[in-house]
């Protein structure tokens, strides 16, 4: 089985944009294809910073098997934690990710690395690295790359296990899925046969 996952993140530098590309590639290498990104930058355009990008990247993630929430910095990306909550309305299973090694966030010793607000959600893993030192580990970019893959492509192993949290017949999948999009202001985002079909395609992998 294969299986899409909408990798969320920080993309204002060219720092970011890389990472991002190249964590992609890396999941995709070691998981044998298993797991593919879909990267918000190839969605983008420069020029737009407005209701269209918005509204194409929620398409992406309703539209995504998994995703991957990287929480770094000290203050979280708005824009990835806004991604994070549609997943979570969704039951998406989600990976949170964090490769920065400064602490932040308000939860007690051997909690997240995060805000206490952003934990303990169900169908969710979360994955905590040190990226300096993996950095040092690394006898350059593709070991340092592989490594991190090999973590995540476990926790994506571990979340795309777990059974949906409610059982929905068809019908009542694509009412909550509907009344997601209106809530979005993306009511006539998909048509009823595109989230027909991206409800099938997710039940057939036991994701909904």
């Amino acid at each position: 089985m294969r299986y899409q996952f909408y990798l969320a993140g920080d993309l204002f530098s060219y720092k970011a944009l890389a990472g991002n590309h190249m964590l992609g590639d890396a999941i995709a290498e070691v998981s044998q294809n298993r797991f593919r990104a879909l990267l918000p930058q190839s969605l983008e355009m420069p020029s737009e910073r407005a209701k269209d990008i918005r509204n194409t990247d929620y398409a992406a993630v309703i539209s995504s098997d998994l995703l991957i929430a990287q929480f770094d910095g000290t203050e979280l990306d708005s824009g990835t934690v806004a991604e994070f909550m549609l997943a979570k309305q969704l039951d998406i299973p989600t990976v949170l990710f964090r490769s920065d090694f400064r602490k932040s966030g308000d939860q007690e010793t051997g909690g997240d690395a995060w805000n206490l607000m952003l934990s303990h959600f169900p169908r969710t893993e979360s994955l905590a690295v040190n990226a300096m030192a993996l950095y040092h580990q690394a006898s350059g970019l593709t070991e340092y790359f592989q490594h991190m893959a090999d973590l995540l492509v476990e926790k994506l192993e571990q979340v795309v296990a777990i059974q949906p949290l409610v059982a929905m017949t068809d019908d009542q999948t694509l009412n909550y899925y509907q009344q997601t999009l209106v809530r979005l202001g993306m009511a006539d985002h998909f048509s009823v046969e595109q989230l027909q079909e991206i409800i099938q395609d997710k039940k057939s992998k036991g994701l909904v």
